[in-house]
C-alpha cells in the first residue's frame, strides 16, 4: 500500500506545472462550486470543456498539497483518476456526466480547501510593527510573516484593520504600554493593564486595533504617558481596551495608580494635588494652570491640554482620543532639543511638560490623570473596558509597548 509521503510525492509531480497560484483558483472554483444546482447549469450550459473543469481541479489539488498537506489521503486516488480520465484528448466535450462529476469533486476539494486554510486562523499577536513615540506604525512590513495573520492585516494612520475569517468564540488579551522613563532610569516607571476576555465574533466583521505605543524615554525629569490599546469593530464600538501606564517625574518607587487599571475610569494622579482620571470614556480634563503634564486620552474625548495645544497654563499636551486617531500628546516646546523628547506614546498618552513639571496621564478607555508639578509624582494610568465574558484584568502587569492576542477557541 502507497505511503501518504508517497501520494504527496505523486500529486506535486502532477500538478507542479501548473502556474496559476491558490487565489485565483479560489475565486473562480468558489463560483463554480458555490450553489450545487444553478452552478452546474451555469457550467453545462455554456458548454464549457471537461478540461477546463480538470485544470481547476488540478489548481485546487496543487493548492492543497501546499497549504493543507495533511487533507491528502487515499481519497486522492479516486481524484487523480478522474483528472486523467478529464484530461483524455478522444473524450467528448459535451460529456455530462463528465462535467457533473468534475464539478461534484470540484465542489468538494472547493469546501476542504476552505475548511483547512480556515482552521490555520488560531493565534494571532498584534504588535506596534515597530514603532515608537507619538505617532503610530506606517508599514505592517515582515512583522506578520509567518503568522496566522500575514496578509490579512492593513494599516490605517497608525490603526491596524483585521477582518474576521470565520465566526466563533474567541479570546481577547489586550495590554496598555507602559509610560516614559526619566532621569532616574526605568525602576520606577507605570505599567500598562492587562485585560482579556471571550467574545462571539461574526465573520467578516471587521476590528479596529490600536496598539499603544510607550511613552517617549526622557534624560530629564518628567515622562510622557503610555499608549492604551483598543479594540474596536469599524464603527469604533468597543470590545476590550487596556490602560497605559502614566508618566513619572522623579518617581522614587513604584505607585499602583500611575499604572494602567482594568477598572474603567482613569487613575488620579501620585503626589501634590493629585486629579482625577477621565471617566466613562472621557479624556483626563481636570489640572492647574501651571506646568502640568498633558492629559490621558479616553475613547472619546481627547485629554486636557496647555493653553499652547488649545487649553490652559504652561504644561504637556493631551493623547487624542481613540476616536480622534489615538496621537500621543506633545511637551510644552523648547528651544533645546534635549527637553522634548517626553511626548506621549500612541494611544493617547498624555505629553509632559518636559523640563521638569507634571508628567503625562496614561491613554485608555477613559484617561488618565494630568501629573503634577511635583517631584516624586507621576501621572494617573489610564483605564480599560471589557464587553467580554470570562472576564480578567491585572493592573500594572506590562512593562513595554502594548499588544493584542487574538485566539480563536472554537
Amino acid at each position: 500500500m502507497y505511503s501518504k509521503m508517497y501520494l504527496l510525492v505523486i500529486v506535486a509531480l502532477l500538478f507542479s506545472c501548473l502556474e496559476n497560484g491558490a487565489s485565483q483558483t479560489t475565486t473562480v472554483a468558489s463560483r463554480l462550486a458555490k450553489d450545487p444546482n444553478k452552478d452546474l447549469e451555469d457550467v453545462l450550459a455554456s458548454k464549457v470543456h471537461h478540461r477546463v473543469v480538470s485544470q481547476y481541479i488540478a489548481k485546487f489539488t496543487q493548492a492543497l498539497v501546499k497549504y493543507c498537506p495533511e487533507s491528502v489521503n487515499y481519497h486522492w486516488w479516486d481524484v487523480m483518476a478522474m483528472w486523467r480520465r478529464m484530461s483524455k484528448r478522444d473524450a467528448p466535450s459535451s460529456d455530462q456526466l463528465m462535467l457533473e462529476s468534475g464539478v461534484s469533486a470540484l465542489r468538494e476539494l472547493v469546501s476542504i480547501y476552505e475548511n483547512c486554510t480556515v482552521k490555520g486562523f488560531r493565534n494571532m499577536t498584534f504588535t506596534n510593527l515597530g514603532a515608537t513615540g507619538r505617532l503610530g506604525p506606517t508599514s505592517v512590513g515582515k512583522h506578520y510573516d509567518g503568522q496566522d495573520h500575514q496578509g490579512k492585516v492593513t494599516l490605517v494612520n497608525g490603526t491596524q484593520l483585521f477582518t474576521i475569517p470565520v465566526s466563533g468564540l474567541y479570546r481577547i488579551r489586550a495590554a496598555g504600554a507602559a509610560g516614559g522613563c526619566d532621569a532616574r532610569g526605568c525602576n520606577y516607571r507605570s505599567r500598562g493593564a492587562v485585560v482579556a476576555g471571550t467574545f462571539n465574533l461574526d465573520a467578516g466583521r471587521q476590528l479596529k486595533i490600536l496598539v499603544g505605543q510607550m511613552g517617549g524615554r526622557h534624560s530629564k525629569s518628567s515622562t510622557g504617558g503610555g499608549g492604551g490599546t483598543f479594540v474596536t469593530y469599524a464603527d469604533n464600538d468597543p470590545l476590550i481596551v487596556a490602560g497605559g501606564g502614566g508618566g513619572v517625574e522623579s518617581l522614587t518607587r513604584r505607585q499602583a495608580v500611575c499604572s494602567g487599571t482594568p477598572r474603567n475610569d482613569g487613575n488620579r494622579g501620585f503626589g501634590g494635588q493629585a486629579w482625577p482620571g477621565g471617566r466613562n470614556g472621557q479624556g483626563a480634563s481636570t489640572a492647574d494652570s501651571g506646568n502640568s503634564g498633558g492629559g490621558g486620552g479616553g475613547l472619546l474625548t481627547d485629554g486636557r491640554s496647555s493653553a499652547k495645544y488649545g487649553g490652559s497654563g504652561t504644561g504637556g499636551e493631551g493623547g487624542k482620543a481613540f476616536v480622534n486617531g489615538g496621537a500621543g500628546g506633545r511637551t510644552k516646546f523648547w528651544p533645546d532639543a534635549q527637553y522634548n523628547t517626553a511626548n506621549g506614546g500612541f494611544g493617547g498618552g498624555g505629553g509632559a511638560y518636559g523640563n521638569g513639571g507634571g508628567a503625562g496621564g496614561g491613554g485608555g478607555y477613559s484617561g488618565g490623570a494630568s501629573g503634577d508639578n511635583n517631584s516624586n509624582s507621576c501621572g494617573g494610568g489610564g483605564g480599560s473596558y471589557n464587553a467580554g465574558t470570562d472576564q480578567t484584568g491585572i493592573d500594572g502587569e506590562n512593562e513595554g509597548h502594548g499588544y493584542v492576542v487574538l485566539t480563536r477557541l472554537e
